[in-house]
């Protein structure tokens, strides 16, 4: 029963990731789902056809063999929602490049964006930004080559906050030198 319970736990991640699914039920909290045999049971029975389904188990019915593909099989993209962000209005207020900057290095709040980019930067590391789209990937590198131009103090808090033991550096240098940045 607890390998199906981690089935779910992929599928409902499967569909709170992946954009073309509904958002309304993001903040079903997934822990309280896996703890409880009472709960647990009641969306497997609704999966499998052997009881009720609540709204969100409906929900989660209709989109389970997408949101397994898209979960298992690695299809997901990092969210386009925010990709309209005027990123060079940013790095020119120094306001709002500190605003951003303090949030990555957990010294202040986060807007949405800037929440949702520090929950996306140890993935894009790990994975070499395989789930960015082409603006991501630009945006990144205009980011980048912005900070160590202008505010190598903050780049250096950056890099020792993601990549403290220069995992990063030694697996992205060549890239960098590629791409017209100065190696780290």
């Amino acid at each position: 029963m607890r390998s199906l319970a981690v089935i779910v736990f992929v599928a409902v991640v499967g569909v709170a990731v992946c954009q073309k699914y509904t958002t309304k039920y993001d903040n079903v909290d997934l822990d309280e789902i896996l703890k409880s045999d009472r709960l647990l049971k009641n969306y497997l029975d609704c999966l499998l056809d052997k009881g009720n389904c609540t709204p969100d188990g409906r929900e989660l019915k209709k989109n389970i063999a997408d949101a397994l593909q898209i979960s298992v099989w690695g299809d997901e993209k990092y969210t386009t929602k925010f990709d309209n962000v005027d990123i060079e209005e940013i790095l020119h207020s120094e306001r709002l490049l500190k605003n951003y900057v303090n949030c990555l290095l957990d010294r202040g709040s986060c807007t949405a964006d800037a929440k949702e980019l520090k929950k996306v930067i140890p993935d894009a590391l790990n994975t070499g930004c395989s789930k960015c789209n082409d603006m991501q990937k630009q945006g990144a590198k205009r980011v980048i080559r912005f900070l160590i131009d202008n505010r190598r103090e903050w780049w250096a808090e950056l890099v020792a906050k993601y990549d403290p033991e220069g995992t990063f550096k030694e697996k992205y240098e060549a890239e960098w030198i590629q791409a017209g940045l100065p190696p780290q």
